[in-house]
């Protein structure tokens, strides 16, 4: 399995996962911090970086995912305003915003440090078609 394809996978998983912590009026405490901006800022990050390494490419394909992000965090935040004991709050598209630059810095780090061959197969058009 290719490493876009292996990343589209969990990608979606996270969006799927996501969006039911997000949603769910009491999410289960092992998967909360203890600070919830910090929470947003590490699932965007998660979902920056297996988007970039889901859908390689030019640097459009990485704005791209950064748009699609932003507004996918941005509908979380007018759908917790209808969920019982959730509320929406600028303050976490903020942090979505900032996971989501340290995502999608983190992959072009990565990037950087892996072998000619790795990076090649990552980011072909081969690659990223299967």
């Amino acid at each position: 399995m290719s490493v876009p394809r292996l990343s589209k996978g969990v990608f979606f998983a996270l969006i799927v996962l996501v969006l039911w912590l997000a949603l769910t009026p009491q999410p289960p405490h092992a998967m909360d911090t203890g600070w919830d901006k910090l929470n947003h800022a590490l699932a965007f990050g998660a979902l920056a970086l297996s988007g970039r390494f889901g859908f390689p490419g030019s640097r459009l394909r990485a704005f791209a995912v950064a748009i699609a992000l932003i507004a996918f965090g941005a509908a979380i935040e007018w759908l917790q305003s209808y969920v019982p004991t959730r509320s929406s709050e600028l303050n976490d598209l903020v942090a979505d915003l900032v996971g989501i630059v340290v995502g999608l810095l983190a992959a072009a780090l990565a990037t950087r440090h892996l072998s000619s061959k790795t990076l090649q197969s990552v980011w072909s058009k081969r690659g990223s078609s299967k």
